[in-house]
């Protein structure tokens, strides 16, 4: 057990681990352009809900491979911020806090990552001028109005969609939906994908992307650890 403890700890271990991370990146980095078609859509679902979809263990190993390693990673980091923390130091409390803050940080940013991969949720919905769709369960959205600023060469510069919030059919927000400035609600996030006019005698449409990023909040938290452990660590060293 106590050799097992050694080699968590170990300097080596966690830059072998690192290595074998960079290399399976890399490989990734190859793998993906080389297969585009069957890798298009790994962004537009969860990754463990993309993987169990879609199959070909041949072209997938690699990602279950990074996974583990990044898994190993963070039980590295685990157990050196354990064994820092038990040992006694001559210096200041500090300068031996300031780099487990930042190992703390690390970690809830890798826990965010898997939380978003299990329990994330993307879809897009597309609602018709004056219709509702569903969103989520109990969650509808009316599209009111559709538009679309032009310029002179006919191209659209700006969408706009009005959108009607309902909760278990009860009005509950009205918001303006344009790209780059997507609406909030009961922890979904609703950006603009798309604009149809009504070509073809079909009424005006909007495409609404639906995410739900459950993971969001504790990475934003282990973000300001790992500053503010990284801050630490230069005052006391400059102490």
């Amino acid at each position: 057990m106590k050799k097992l403890w050694d080699i968590l700890i170990s300097l080596n271990t966690v830059f072998a681990l690192f290595a074998l991370t960079i290399a399976l990146c890399l490989l990734g980095s190859v793998m993906l352009p080389t297969h585009l078609e069957f890798f298009s859509g790994i962004d537009d679902s969860p990754l463990f809900q993309w993987l169990a979809e879609a199959g070909a263990p041949g072209l997938t190993w690699w990602v279950y491979a990074l996974v583990a390693s990044v898994a190993l990673l963070a039980l590295s980091t685990v157990a050196c911020t354990v064994d820092a923390l038990s040992r006694r130091s001559v210096r200041g409390l500090l300068h031996k806090l300031s780099p487990q803050v930042m190992h703390l940080g690390v970690l809830m940013v890798m826990l965010a990552h898997l939380l978003t991969a299990v329990f994330g949720m993307r879809a897009d919905v597309q609602v018709a001028k004056g219709t509702r769709g569903e969103v989520a369960p109990g969650i509808e959205v009316l599209v009111s109005e559709v538009s679309a600023e032009v310029n002179e060469a006919g191209t659209s510069t700006r969408w706009l969609a009005e959108l009607v919030l309902y909760r278990e059919g009860k009005v509950i927000a009205r918001r303006a939906l344009v790209p780059a400035q997507p609406v909030f609600i009961d922890g979904l996030g609703l950006f603009f994908g798309t604009f149809n006019e009504g070509d073809d005698n079909r009424a005006p449409s909007a495409t609404i992307r639906v995410t739900h990023d459950p993971g969001a909040k504790w990475a934003l938290a282990g973000g300001i650890l790992v500053v503010l452990g990284g801050i630490g660590f230069i005052y006391s060293r400059r102490s």
